[in-house]
């Protein structure tokens, strides 16, 4: 088979997707530059390594693409971004969002964020929730839509929310894919790509058909577990 006709995540076979004129959307976000956190090793690396993969083996094109890093990744950026997808998006159409940066959980009212580039240290108030993340992708009236999230306290987005995430399953399909639960992840090692990002280039390098969100899920998970000895 073709690599450039390969698919991910999507059910319908090329052709059906043809015959609807759809088209695959991404949006990126990686962010290794912080003003008032941490820096990270590898967070725009394993953004970027992904996008280019999905333009040379999959059917995604730069047009159709946002991608922000570092300091382009403001909080304002971002949730504008959200509102042209929905906006420009339709009902035939693909969209896949991929964040690796920071990640933080609020015990006090159980919900995790994503960090954003211009956010002030322990101000949530800075954070974009997964809580509104939800309600952005819910507002993306697209056929199919991937949500892979390579930052700490990732997974409590399914931990919470698992009302929510059980409906992201239904047809049209909604799919996370999460780096971890409620605990920290591994960026990697300084020029290497992180774990969780090495597993899911992995697998989209190498497979030779048309590969399920669950498939590619479950090949992360397993791998993950195993660079990281289980934790």
């Amino acid at each position: 088979m073709d690599e450039n006709n390969k698919s991910i995540g999507f059910k319908e076979s090329l052709q059906e997707q043809s015959n609807k004129l759809s088209d695959n959307y991404l949006l990126v976000i990686g962010i290794d530059e912080y003003l008032n956190c941490p820096p990270l090793n590898n967070a725009v690396k394993d953004a970027d390594d992904f996008m280019k993969l999905l333009f040379s083996q999959y059917q995604f094109k730069l047009d159709n693409t946002l991608f922000f890093k570092n300091d382009e990744a403001t909080k304002d950026v971002i949730i504008d971004s959200f509102r042209k997808l929905s906006k420009q998006i339709t009902p035939n159409d693909n969209l896949i969002i991929y964040y690796s940066g920071h990640g933080a959980y609020d015990e006090d009212f159980k919900e995790s964020y994503w960090i954003m580039s211009d956010s002030r240290s322990d101000n949530v108030g800075d954070y974009l929730s997964h809580d509104r993340l939800i309600r952005f992708i819910r507002a993306i009236n697209s056929h199919h839509t991937l949500l892979i999230i390579d930052a700490c306290f990732a997974g409590a987005f399914l931990i919470n929310r698992r009302n929510i995430s059980a409906a992201l399953e239904k047809d049209p399909s909604r799919y996370v894919i999460a780096s971890g639960r409620k605990e920290f992840a591994s960026d990697g090692q300084p020029g290497e790509n992180s774990p969780f990002a090495t597993a899911i280039l992995e697998k989209l390098r190498t497979t030779e058909k048309s590969i399920t969100a669950s498939d590619l899920a479950q090949y992360v998970k397993n791998q993950t577990i195993k660079a990281t000895n289980g934790t």
